[in-house]
């Protein structure tokens, strides 16, 4: 119900010129129709498109039109919010290492995945500071997931993660991947501006 009712504050200025315009247009049409065509001579003169039934009753058309659109605009949106809070939460769970392990620098990380939206995608990343690292992107396709990783120049005290981003940011890091294979060099990117956090465990990596 909230969520309703925030929906039709961010609107009420629509709203308002909408029922404003169906109320004179009904006002006008049904003064016309009674009247035979007389009407108020002050509306005719604001308004003198208005002086005949014809007119009277496009406009009474349009200003139904625009409220029957607000009214699906709220709608929709109340909508797609209320199906939007009743999925799922996005989970991931690394499995494997646990923490506090110490890990060469090649190692296998294993985990599960739940109820990722399908415009999302999932990486590991390691993370030292505000350090990120992407290494494998895993497909939520199946529940369980396990892939190998290769730290090539991190060392020492590092987390892995499993981190959600946006296509946006899914095209930046491949990017980056394309960037580094061409210069044989994979310097840290700062955080992705979309990055929701699944899961990490701290880890020591051994060259």
């Amino acid at each position: 119900m909230s969520e309703l009712l925030d929906l039709i504050s961010e609107n009420i200025f629509a709203m308002v010129i909408a029922i404003i315009s169906v109320f004179a247009a009904n006002f006008l049409l049904l003064s016309s129709i009674i009247r035979k065509g007389e009407s108020y001579p002050i509306l005719w003169r604001l308004i003198p498109s208005l002086k005949n039934r014809k007119a009277t009753f496009i406009f009474a058309l349009i200003s139904w039109a625009a409220v029957l659109i607000v009214a699906f605009t709220v709608l929709t949106d109340f909508i797609g919010s209320s199906i939007e809070h009743d999925l799922p939460k996005p989970q991931g769970v690394i499995e494997l290492p646990n923490s506090g392990d110490e890990v060469s620098n090649q190692f296998a990380v294993q985990g599960t995945l739940r109820w990722i939206p399908s415009n999302s995608h999932v990486w590991i990343m390691l993370r030292q500071g505000n350090q990120y690292w992407p290494k494998v992107e895993i497909y939520p396709d199946k529940e369980k997931w396990f892939s190998p990783v290769f730290a090539s120049n991190e060392s020492g005290d590092l987390q892995i993660i499993i981190a959600m981003i946006d296509s946006v940011d899914h095209d930046l890091v491949t990017n980056w991947f394309k960037v580094g294979s061409m210069t044989s060099s994979y310097s840290a990117l700062p955080k992705p501006k979309s990055t929701t956090l699944l899961d990490s465990v701290k880890v020591r990596i051994r060259q």
